[in-house]
């Protein structure tokens, strides 16, 4: 069935998936075998994250419920609910101490400890939807109605508004660069790259989403942004640029995830099918593959001169 979410243990050799029935299925990457089940709940897994050390794995739920598990067991540790259902984004702080979550009917955002579910603190922006860590875990990027803010993880205090007051849409997927200097946000299939200390935008993304776009990840290096939309795509940005290097149509709504090491991409697509892909860091990589596999006809002297082919 419809997979809601994907993510990669720490050390690549496992993944999970969690589906639209509330099952979290955790496979071997190796074999792709099962591992164990979970039960995620009783309604659309929104997520299923490892946490930083790999020891245990956090699910949040459409039926607002979020639940960490022992990885290695399977034994649920700890379950709070949501008042107002839907818990649709749920994050580790980088050093698993911390998680901090959505509730989507509710208009909150909280802030909670790892090991007893305590609320350390909770905020109301308007519906909320993302929330993202920043790499050093002092921040935390929120997105809901009109909203795009960076607010202080010790807090919640807004120290940033990234988008005016007036922005009619809503602002969907985020993601922090890997140094924290930046973060891509997308409102109604548009993509924006801002600076994290001063709010300036510094590109807007040549995207060609014709829908929503939640799923959104940066290259290890920064160089890339790789993001997938309602309408089906998965695109890739030149992120000092904004513009668009690569576009693959899979339909229906799928999502993807990186590999610890950022050099493949799996997606998921609503039909229940998941595919490892490589991921292209170069366009000289590319051109290489495209080379062995990817010729449909037999190339003109002057074609093979233009793809760098030796006379035949």
């Amino acid at each position: 069935g419809l997979v809601g979410a994907m993510s990669w243990s720490p050390d690549g050799r496992q993944v999970s998936r969690g589906y639209a029935d509330g099952t979290v299925i955790i496979r071997d990457t190796d074999t792709w075998s099962e591992v164990m089940t979970l039960d995620g709940g009783t309604d659309y897994v929104c997520g299923a994250a490892w946490s930083p050390s790999g020891d245990r794995i956090l699910t949040n739920n459409n039926d607002g419920t979020v639940r960490i598990w022992d990885a290695g067991t399977g034994e649920l540790l700890l379950e709070f609910s949501s008042l107002e259902g839907q818990v649709f984004s749920a994050a580790w702080s980088p050093d698993g101490s911390r998680i901090a979550h959505t509730e989507s009917m509710a208009d909150m955002v909280s802030l909670r400890a790892a090991d007893t579910g305590e609320i350390i603190w909770s905020q109301s922006p308007a519906e909320a939807a993302i929330v993202a860590w920043s790499p050093d875990g002092t921040r935390l990027a929120t997105t809901g109605v009109g909203i795009g803010s960076i607010r202080d993880a010790a807090t919640g205090e807004v120290l940033l508004s990234l988008f005016p007051e007036d922005h009619p849409n809503w602002v969907e997927g985020a993601a922090w660069s890997h140094d924290g200097n930046r973060i891509v946000i997308f409102s109604d299939g548009k993509g924006w790259i801002f600076d994290t200390s001063t709010g300036e935008q510094l590109v807007e993304l040549s995207s060609g989403f014709t829908s929503s776009v939640w799923n959104v990840l940066w290259s290890l290096g920064d160089e890339r942004i790789f993001a997938i939309g309602g309408d089906g795509t998965y695109r890739v940005f030149e992120a000092d640029t904004g513009i668009e290097l690569l576009v693959y149509d899979f339909g229906g709504w799928p999502i993807i995830a990186l590999t610890p090491d950022g050099t493949r991409m799996l997606i998921g697509t609503n039909d229940g099918k998941t595919s490892l892909y490589p991921v292209w860091l170069t366009k000289e990589e590319l051109i290489d593959y495209a080379k062995e596999c990817c010729l449909v006809h037999e190339l003109t002297p002057e074609e093979r001169e233009v793809f760098g082919l030796p006379e035949r």
